[in-house]
């Protein structure tokens, strides 16, 4: 069939097969009825939440190319970017995403004593503040900071490294407030107090929350409804030269994906993110129960407010036995809303407890949701249930293989989670302060899963004043029978420069070698190794 060549731009409708390109250098975009809304199935939210509406949608499509020649697509309002769902063989290009007032408000530190902070704020932060609370505005929208866990994190004002020794605090403003339920960290109750030069007072703030004076203090006041690009259930998704200057949540969040490929896929500040300190305000890359290969490739990851990737399923709770063959399993991931987890045909595993002892592992034939239900399941296998009990953790062995290149990633809150048995590649990158994290729980996130097969070779390691590159924390019980959680971790021929508190901090491997690595100047070569097995130093 022959490809057609169409016009992008607002309101525009993709068809397959189909090449859309760009007649203007930059895109200005605002919320219309005629936008679609979204179902926000992977975020903290509830049927009486806004909509979630997409500016451009693209479901049940194949063979398209978006190549937008460097233009710049400028949204006003809480709009999400691309929504993509059910779609083969898309390729974005070329263009950049910017939103008209950032979805996070930042100020200089100019007073921080006793329990009160003071920041003053740049006027294109635009905000007010009543009955305690600071609201920030933005065009058609605004945002206060009395409900849910706004995140608050310190920079140096001149490298726009994170603050070396304050870290983050969660906290709601207000007189009457309504922090987050079963929140990952404690939130705390503070009064906001507008003074004259466009100044805040902050009071009630905790003692280890105290910044220099000079230091840059951003602060979040949106929830994760609206990532840059949105997939469900997509195949051969491929992202070239785009650049994130500025969303709300992830850049891309992705589900029951396979096959993705990011290519100078990046985010950083310079002279056209103007005074910003933060540019996106949540992960870059992030994926639930995705396959094949996941490919990043000379990226730029940087002042981000979480993870620069993630990839990984979630673990549910086993509850009770329906017949020979059927059973109901819950999702306790903090979070998730009804997220799709399983396929027909997927193969699962059922670990006792929340050990890593497999007791049994099935083939999917059904799933779905009970009605009325957002958190349990009902899963229908094709062998019959052996030994089950209530309680049990349940994975899902449908998982990507990752292949990271010449990516560069600093300046953020996060780092590299990997979280698949499938096999990891991570090869002349450059981290500063961006730890690789070999994680899984089974207690707050429920992401998993155990790590088998790894290595990591011939990257840079560089500033680490208070962390360790390298860390391994699963969350689990060991057992007798199974005492480890991660396995098969090579490090290999990496250069580690101004790592003050070593290079390693592992707890439950099986499996770690290293070998061929340097150290630099400022790095300690210490290692701390606990609960592990099999580890070889050359």
């Amino acid at each position: 069939m022959e490809r057609m060549r169409k016009a992008f731009g607002p309101g525009v409708e993709f068809r397959s097969d189909t090449d859309y390109v760009a007649d203007k250098k930059e895109y200005h975009i605002y919320p219309g009825d005629a936008f679609p809304a979204g179902d926000p199935w992977y975020t903290l939210v509830t049927p009486a939440d806004p909509p979630l509406l997409a500016a451009f949608r693209l479901r049940d499509l194949k063979n398209v190319t978006i190549d937008l020649s460097g233009a710049k697509l400028v949204f006003h309002g809480r709009i999400l970017p691309f929504h993509m769902t059910n779609c083969r063989n898309v390729t974005l290009k070329n263009s950049s995403i910017d939103y008209e007032r950032p979805f996070f408000t930042q100020g200089t530190v100019t007073d921080s004593g006793g329990e009160d902070l003071t920041l003053r704020i740049p006027e294109s932060f635009r905000y007010r503040v009543e009955r305690g609370e600071l609201i920030a505005e933005g065009e058609g929208w605004e945002a206060g900071l009395s409900r849910g866990a706004p995140l608050f994190q310190p920079y140096d004002a001149e490298t726009g490294r994170l603050s070396p020794k304050t870290p983050m605090m969660l906290a709601v403003t207000g007189e009457k407030v309504f922090p987050q339920e079963n929140p990952p960290c404690p939130v705390y109750e503070l009064l906001a107090e507008s003074l004259p030069g466009r100044r805040v007072r902050f009071h009630g703030v905790p003692e280890f929350f105290r910044p220099d004076p000079g230091e840059i203090v951003a602060f979040t006041h949106e929830n994760r409804q609206k990532p840059g690009f949105l997939l469900e259930d997509c195949r051969e998704t491929v992202f070239e030269d785009i650049r994130l200057l500025h969303v709300s949540a992830m850049a891309m969040i992705a589900n029951r994906c396979q096959d993705l490929v990011f290519r100078r896929f990046s985010c950083f500040l310079d002279g056209e993110t103007g005074d910003r300190i933060i540019t996106v305000n949540a992960d870059v890359l992030h994926g639930f129960h995705c396959t094949g290969r996941i490919l990043a490739e000379d990226c730029r990851f940087e002042n981000m407010l979480d993870d620069a990737l993630n990839f990984h399923g979630n673990y549910t709770v086993t509850e009770a036995k329906e017949d020979a063959r059927t059973f109901l399993t819950k999702a306790r991931a903090a979070g998730l809303h009804a997220v799709p987890m399983y396929l027909p045909g997927d193969v699962i595993n059922v670990y006792r407890g929340n050990t890593q002892e497999r007791k049994a592992s099935y083939t999917v034939s059904s799933a779905e949701y009970v009605k009325g239900s957002a958190y349990t399941q009902r899963i229908a296998v094709r062998e019959p249930l052996r030994e089950f009990g209530a309680g049990d953790i349940v994975e899902s062995t449908r998982m990507p293989e990752l292949r990271i290149r010449r990516c560069v990633s600093a300046h953020a809150r996060g780092g590299w989670r990997f979280s698949t048995g499938k096999s990891i590649l991570m090869e002349n990158c450059l981290l500063e302060n961006s730890p690789i994290m070999f994680t899984g729980d089974t207690d707050y996130w429920f992401e998993d899963s155990p790590v088998r097969d790894v290595e990591i070779r011939e990257n840079r390691f560089v500033y680490y004043p208070s962390s360790t590159p390298i860390v391994s924390f699963p969350v689990y019980e060991a057992t007798e029978k199974a005492p480890y959680y991660h396995a098969g971790i090579r490090i290999l021929r990496n250069d580690f420069e101004d790592c003050r508190r070593g290079i390693l901090d592992m707890h439950g491997v099986d499996g770690i070698l290293l070998e061929g690595n340097r150290f630099g100047e400022g790095s300690a070569r210490s290692m701390r190794i606990e609960d592990c097995g099999n580890v070889r130093i050359l």
